[in-house]
Formats: structure tokens, sequence, C-alpha cells
């Protein structure tokens, strides 16, 4: 697989969880790089979904305040679960 089919296949895993929070259609149509804190989405929201998709992955990432300022739209969201999988 490609690294750009890779990322284009985490976006999607991390849009769907994200949709557990805060609705499908709305993380369907969240353009990748809208911050998080601007439409509304909280830290709260993001460890949550941080931690379905680790539980899924079984992986260990950033939590807190390091998560927030690592990850604070779904483009940067997923090149951090990007990197920490390579």
């Amino acid at each position: 697989m490609t690294r750009e089919a890779a990322l284009a296949e985490l976006e999607t895993r991390v849009r769907t969880v994200l949709g557990t929070r805060v609705g499908p259609e709305l993380a369907r149509s969240l353009p990748a790089d809208a911050r998080f804190e601007e439409l509304g989405i909280d830290s709260l929201d993001i460890v949550l979904v941080l931690a379905e998709l680790e539980q899924r992955d079984a992986s260990n990432t950033l939590t807190g305040k390091d998560l927030w300022e690592a990850a604070d739209c779904i483009d940067s969201l997923v090149r951090h679960l990007a990197e920490r999988h390579d």
C-alpha cells in the first residue's frame, strides 16, 4: 500500500470514529485542516477519539495537552498517527 493510500485509509478511520462524537455527517464534511477548537470539538472529544483508535489499533500515542497541541485538526491527527505507526 502506498503512503498516500495508507494516509487516506487512516483519515477515513479517524473520521468514522470522530463521527461517534460529533455525528457522522459533520465528521465526513469537515475540511481536513479545520481546527477542532474552531468547530466546537473539544479536547475531551479528541482524547476519546484517540482512545478508540488506540484500542482498535493497539497503539500508544499522546494524551492530554500534548495531544491537543500535536493534533488540532483531522490532518494533523492523521499525520501524528501515521508517524507513530512508521
